[in-house]
């Protein structure tokens, strides 16, 4: 018994092209179903960046709002603008941080003499703190690394001893304030939704009390 075999006579020319018009009506009709995909996954993707960045922002409110006044005599709070700007203040590295004194400075004299200068630089604003808790404030005029020397603008009003534990610290301001544009630390955008960073987990309780 012989099978008879009939080759592959392939597709015509018609069959062709009613497939490939086939599969273009077919592309046609999702095509808008897959723009609008396209434009979700987009506005997916741009809405996920603002709550990441929200949410960045609100732990870094949460946290110079904790060290607001440390080791400062008032509560390192100060609100202006309308209660549109918002300055917290505290001291660089709490008290485990700072530069201790290396000499004695009289009262009037503008020089200071440190073991350490290294985060230090001209214009900075800086707290003087003993053992006592007694505090001057002041800003460094000049700075040299090499003698590791501080000159302050204004005159001490008192002496500085070492054996009192005297300590130079770095006085940190940072700057909260909003605009039309959303909400800035230290002029820097970094919200464009007060009302998504008042939600955002971590935030501080009422923060709209003062940014808004």
């Amino acid at each position: 018994m012989t099978l008879k075999t009939t080759p592959d006579r392939g597709s015509t020319l018609l069959e062709s092209l009613v497939a490939a018009t086939t599969v273009l009506l077919l592309l046609a009709a999702l095509m808008p179903f897959l723009m609008s995909t396209r434009q979700l996954v987009s506005r997916l993707a741009v809405r996920a960046a603002a709550i990441d960045a929200t949410r960045l922002a609100a732990y870094r409110l949460r946290c110079d709002s904790r060290r607001a006044g440390f080791g400062l005599d008032a509560d390192g709070v100060s609100v202006s603008g309308g209660g549109s700007v918002l300055t917290l203040d505290h001291l660089a590295g709490g008290f485990d941080g700072g530069h201790a004194v290396a000499s004695a400075a009289l009262a009037g004299e503008r020089w200071l003499e440190l073991h350490t200068v290294g985060d230090l630089s001209p214009g900075h604003d800086v707290v003087i703190l003993d053992a006592w808790g007694r505090a001057l404030t002041g800003r460094l005029r000049t700075v040299e690394r090499v003698s590791r020397r501080v000159e302050m603008f204004e005159p001490l009003p008192r002496e500085i001893r070492p054996e009192d534990g005297a300590r130079l610290y770095l006085r940190i301001a940072r700057t909260w304030s909003t605009d039309e544009r959303g909400i800035r630390r230290d002029g820097r955008l970094v919200s464009d939704d007060l009302d998504l960073l008042c939600r955002a987990p971590g935030a501080i309780e009422g923060p709209e009390a003062w940014l808004a």
